[in-house]
């Protein structure tokens, strides 16, 4: 039978000239991330790696001394996708069980490097 009228468009088959103004795509950010955001990561990585713990497991111990940390954001502190505020760095310290100044020494940098600001 042959009908006068078709049946409303669902609301996503409507074509963008017809949505509303204030409706947004979901568009997911892709593309690279920036691998520079801390100079310890690598540092991290050794240090968790040569005391033969999990990413997992050494999430679990970070939080233990106070870092809420997920196995997935010490991924991305090792990759240097995700920067290190100093008292996490304190923190992460506790949790690996090694000095503070540890980070700084594998990380290539010295106290000489530091600069005077007159």
């Amino acid at each position: 039978m042959w009908r006068a009228h078709a049946p409303p468009l669902p609301f996503y088959a409507v074509p963008c000239g017809a949505m509303a103004s204030h409706a947004k795509p979901n568009i997911k950010k892709t593309g690279p991330r920036r691998k520079d955001k801390n100079v310890v990561g690598k540092a991290v990585m050794r240090l968790r790696v040569a005391q033969d713990l999990s990413r997992a497991l050494f999430a679990a111990r970070a939080q233990v001394v106070g870092l809420n940390l997920s196995p997935h954001a010490v991924k991305r502190i090792e990759r240097g996708e995700r920067a290190v505020l100093d008292l996490e760095l304190r923190r992460l310290a506790k949790a690996l069980r090694v000095p503070i100044g540890v980070f700084l020494e594998q990380s290539g940098i010295s106290q000489d490097d530091s600069t005077t600001v007159v």
